[in-house]
């Protein structure tokens, strides 16, 4: 699909300066873009506003960034590595589902809630670390991430989805905080359990 003459210059996205948000289905299935960098002020990245931008290679987001919204970068099958603003709250549902090129994903400290089926269909994704300030990892967040090996889990008492985890079938770490393995018992599927491993101290 096109995109607006005025979005995309050269592959580079355009968001004017002066915007708070970069508005829902904004670049959605815009072929023409792989690259993007969200400008400083911006706070929302608004639904499917990135959609099934197949050649998104190179995703830049500001510090001012805040909540990334549902399917925002869904289908973006290009993207390799993403590195989230040290503010980011809130990844919405579905928000990098399919992203099948994802390698690596730091999360920032700061972060609160992964919304349902966010990494869904992320294919290569081999670890990730959850953050202490964590609140919830929403249901199928990580499902079909097929070769995901590790998780840790920095909090004691993240809320995670029974099915968080469905069809990841390389999984064979849970790594959680001393004196919490009860708690991600109680969170996670049965088949899961032999696979949480408790750090002593």
């Amino acid at each position: 699909m096109s995109c607006k003459e005025s979005q995309v210059i050269d592959g580079i996205g355009i968001i004017p300066v002066d915007e708070i948000s970069v508005p829902p289905y904004e670049f959605a299935y815009c072929d023409e873009l792989n690259s993007i960098v969200i400008p400083e002020g911006i706070s929302v990245i608004g639904e499917s506003a990135f959609e099934g931008c197949v050649n998104l290679r190179n995703l830049q987001m500001s510090d001012t960034m805040l909540w990334i919204g549902d399917e925002a970068f869904s289908g973006c099958e290009s993207l390799a590595h993403i590195e989230f603003p040290r503010e980011l709250h809130t990844i919405g549902w579905y928000a990098f589902s399919d992203c099948i090129n994802i390698e690596d994903i730091e999360f920032p400290d700061g972060l609160a809630i992964i919304g349902n089926f966010a990494f869904s269909g992320c294919h290569k994704l081999r670890s990730v670390i959850i953050p202490v300030g964590v609140r919830e990892v929403g249901d199928d967040a990580f499902a079909g991430c097929e070769i995901l090996k590790e998780v840790v889990f920095k909090g004691s008492n993240t809320i995670v989805g029974v099915s968080a985890f469905e069809y990841c079938d390389a999984l064979d770490k849970i790594i959680v905080p001393c004196g919490s393995k009860s708690f991600y018992m109680d969170c996670l599927s049965d088949d899961l359990h032999p696979k949480i491993i408790e750090l002593l101290r």
